[in-house]
């Protein structure tokens, strides 16, 4: 769901200047202080001062909070409607995430709220039904980043994501926000959701979002917010380049990759629908000069920026009217330049502009090629790890023995590696054996659910009988994803059938024997809390409970018990 604004009444219109006007005309580049620059518009202190290369180069600072959602130890388990996007409307790096919000159906799960009008004091909240505003009593959104910790001292920024049950800053940090949007809180997607986070294209997703990060959507800031006119003018002419690199790049291709849009999309789409009114006006009084590209001087970008603004989910009516589109319900536009502040266009002109977004783009004809020429060729993207499902530089393993790979149980059982023709049925005996343990959330009820998707870091374990019927599942931590020192096996699920003929205890003693293969010393289970008969089945097999190590809290807060097992 969306927190609405409530307007503020003015003498002379409608709406006039309410808090939507003024989340237009302050979003990122915005003028907390003013500095005197010697040109036109006056610009933000930090962002001109402490934010700069000795050389005079814009060097935005870095995000403070930095967690990430997901079930792995030391991540934020996803929780519906718990946690809240603050952003302003006219902020590129929140529209990004409101974008994918409403592409994935998370509206609900996942509540916005809007702030506006950045000052000396930092943004100002809007109090609303249900925001976290309301609740906390806060005026602005550094009051939430001094909760979280007291000697902050930096600007908060939008967006920020914000617990509603504890009042503290969750994230801040925009440029992986919208990847854990897009799988972590997976199991919240509204039906026929886009999957715009595939798994074989991530890494060169996340090289090709790096290079849109640094020489586009940060390139403009970068031409407009530079001390030193070199530096300015050396940023453009790296954002020219690499606008034209995307033109030819769409020419064949409907989308970035290909056919299908992904999460790259939602990037570039920020900065394209916001250049001719918010950033190339800055940018021609940076330059000193109005020889400065227009976006329809690239013929496919131009087309490419249509089809997206068209395309249901990229644009609503609140960011419509916000951003100049369309008028209020008395026909009253608001500014939407939030660099110069020095454009004035009439009511005809406004409707004219968003005419021209809604002109044919043309392009439902293309499909093209995920492929191209970077960047990540060259097989480069492999040196990399980035934002999610990744493989960092782990345990580098050595082969498992056959008789690790395939074990005869006796009494026509086997325990093997699952097939991933099983992964369904794994799932589901997962999920069968997992509930006879009480409620579960749909979050956990997912993640058992979605083998596939843990086959990447897991390996997966079935105990099936000769005509392929399966019994029970678990699953161990692949060692090219396991960082830490101990081997770790997860999931363990024996069906109502099998249980009482020793499969439990063929999981773990399998597992530690596959965590001595790979030359573990020490073997590691998370386990639930209402799971007694397998904890007496990991302390029989010779499991330490630690409860100085049970700080993982997940599911619908329970906190998850740590067994050990020491293998020499």
């Amino acid at each position: 769901m969306t927190i609405a604004l409530e307007p503020i009444q003015t003498k002379n219109a409608g709406i006039g200047i309410g808090l939507t006007d003024v989340a237009a005309a302050s979003a990122c580049p915005v003028r907390p202080v003013r500095l005197s620059t010697g040109r036109k518009a006056d610009l933000p202190v930090e962002e001109t001062t402490v934010e700069q290369t000795p050389d005079g180069a814009f060097r935005r600072q870095r995000n403070a909070f930095t967690a990430r959602f997901g079930d792995a130890p030391g991540e934020v388990v996803p929780e519906f409607g718990r946690y809240h996007l603050l952003g302003a409307i006219g902020c590129g790096w929140n529209r990004r995430q409101r974008i994918v919000i409403r592409l994935l159906g998370l509206e609900r799960a996942f509540p916005i709220e809007v702030i506006y009008g950045r000052d000396d004091q930092g943004w100002k909240l809007t109090r609303t039904p249900g925001s976290v505003a309301e609740k906390f009593g806060f005026d602005r959104l550094n009051d939430f980043y001094r909760l979280t910790d007291p000697d902050y001292a930096a600007r908060g920024t939008s967006p920020s994501v914000i617990d509603s049950e504890t009042g503290k800053v969750v994230t801040n940090n925009y440029h992986v926000l919208s990847l854990d949007l897009e799988t972590a809180w997976k199991p919240f997607h509204k039906e026929g959701a886009p999957d715009l986070y595939p798994e074989p294209l991530r890494q060169e997703i996340d090289l090709l979002n790096q290079q849109l990060f640094d020489d586009v959507n940060n390139g403009t800031y970068k031409i407009i917010f530079a001390t030193n006119k070199e530096a300015a003018e050396v940023a453009y002419a790296v954002l020219k380049a690499r606008l034209a690199d995307y033109d030819f790049r769409l020419k064949s291709r409907r989308y970035l990759f290909g056919p299908e849009l992904t999460d790259s999309d939602v990037r570039l789409f920020q900065t394209l629908e916001s250049f001719e009114h918010t950033y190339r006006p800055g940018i021609v009084e940076a330059l000193g000069t109005d020889d400065v590209l227009h976006l329809w001087d690239f013929p496919n970008l131009w087309a490419y920026a249509r089809d997206l603004f068209q395309t249901p989910g990229f644009i609503d009516d609140e960011e419509l009217y916000t951003l100049g589109y369309t008028p209020d319900a008395d026909g009253h536009y608001i500014a939407a330049d939030l660099v110069s502040g020095d454009i004035e266009l009439t009511a005809e002109q406004r409707r004219a502009d968003y005419e021209r977004w809604l002109e044919p783009a043309g392009r439902e004809h293309l499909s093209g090629s995920p492929l191209y020429s970077g960047p990540g060729v060259g097989g480069s993207y492999e040196l990399w790890q980035f934002a999610r499902n990744v493989a960092p530089y782990g345990h580098k393993a050595p082969a498992l023995p056959g008789d690790l790979l395939v074990r005869d149980l006796g009494d026509g059982l086997t325990l093997r590696l699952a097939d991933p023709s099983e992964y369904e049925a794994v799932g589901k005996v997962l999920y069968e054996a997992f509930k006879t343990n009480g409620p579960m959330t749909e979050f956990y009820k997912h993640r058992l659910l979605d083998v596939p998707r843990r086959s990447a870091k897991e390996d997966i374990w079935v105990i099936v009988d000769g005509e392929g019927t399966l019994y029970g599942a678990c699953t161990t931590v692949k060692p090219e994803f396991n960082t830490e020192p101990t081997f770790e096996f997860n999931t363990m699920g024996v069906l109502p059938i099998g249980r009482g003929h020793g499969l439990g205890k063929a999981f773990v003693e399998h597992s530690i024997a596959v965590g001595k293969a790979y030359g573990y010393h020490k073997v590691l289970i998370h386990s639930g809390p209402n799971m007694p008969y397998a904890h007496r089945l990991y302390q029989r097999c010779g499991f330490v409970r630690h409860r100085e190590l049970e700080t993982l809290v997940v599911d619908g807060g329970q906190r998850l018990l740590v067994f050990t097992y020491d293998i020499d």
